[in-house]
């Protein structure tokens, strides 16, 4: 049996959540639907789906799943045989013809947003790296499974939880229904994951798709728009070292004027008592402040 992956519990605000016509602050493009077919995201839907019309077309001519023993993640043949092209090639292909539509609903909803707000280049490469992630994960945990593992659902996952952490307080929409904001959905996928229980799902490719998804946001936010939420380590050293400079002058500013008001106090005694009326505190105070040449 295919060990397939589903994100089947995702829809944005449909065509609200494109067509708004303002523009988010940190969007690179305003939300219109015109504009909804970036081309990586296109790019990928095609793939996918010539992939999958391919899958049927081989297995109905040969009789046998050929294509999925070859490029399919299959653990056991990665460290027996050193199939290694399939950690990458496994994220093309699906299960089941609703298996590939929920995966592609989440990469045209989500996936798109993500395009324009990180370029096409980049979004490509985090979108290819959180599925070998999700991959890898699953090599790692059982490597010498015989199941096979297909789907898009750890590279959609990663692209979700950067879309979560970018934009948390867009409205989605969790399993068709139920309006959230998308860092509620974020936590509920993570949740769901980690407890698993749906069998033929597997939970370690989502849950390695996502950690990818988390890196890529930690790395790609402070170059895209993440300042005016989240500010870059770098701005935050830097305020918290203006704050530190600031509040040592203003220790400083008010040491000199205590200083300065103590010295004039004395001075004003010597005139008015001589030198014979200072205590030892304050013929101390007057040479240290002779000795800095106040």
């Amino acid at each position: 049996m295919v060990a397939r992956k589903r994100v089947a519990r995702y829809h944005p605000h449909h065509d609200d959540f494109m067509e708004r016509p303002k523009m988010s602050p940190t969007y690179r493009q305003p939300l219109a639907f015109g504009d909804s077919w970036p081309p990586v995201v296109k790019g990928l839907l095609l793939v996918n789906v010539a992939v999958f019309a391919l899958q049927l077309f081989i297995e109905r001519m040969a009789r046998t799943p050929s294509m999925e023993w070859q490029f399919a993640l299959v653990p056991a043949l990665v460290t027996l045989q050193g199939r290694v092209w399939q950690l990458f090639t496994y994220q093309f292909l699906h299960a089941s013809p609703m298996h590939l539509l929920f995966n592609m609903l989440g990469l045209f909803f989500f996936g798109r947003i993500m395009e324009w707000h990180w370029g096409s280049r980049r979004f490509l490469v985090i979108y290819l790296i959180c599925g070998v992630v999700g991959g890898i994960a699953t090599w790692l945990a059982g490597m010498r499974s015989p199941v096979p593992t297909v789907g898009a659902s750890g590279a959609i996952l990663g692209v979700i939880v950067a879309f979560g952490l970018t934009f948390p307080d867009e409205i989605v929409f969790f399993n068709l229904f139920i309006p959230m904001k998308a860092k509620w959905l974020v936590a509920i996928y993570a949740v769901l994951n980690i407890l698993g229980g749906e069998r033929g799902v597997s939970y370690t490719t989502h849950l390695g798709g996502m950690f990818a998804g988390l890196i890529a946001w930690r790395w790609e936010e402070p170059r895209a728009s993440r300042g005016r939420f989240h500010p870059a380590w770098k701005d935050r050293v830097r305020q918290w070292w203006q704050h530190r400079d600031r509040r040592r002058n203003e220790v400083r500013a008010k040491r000199v004027v205590r200083d300065r008001e103590q010295i004039d106090a004395i001075l004003e005694k010597i005139n008015r008592e001589g030198m014979e009326s200072l205590t030892d505190k304050e013929r101390r105070i007057l040479d240290e402040a002779s000795r800095k040449g106040e």
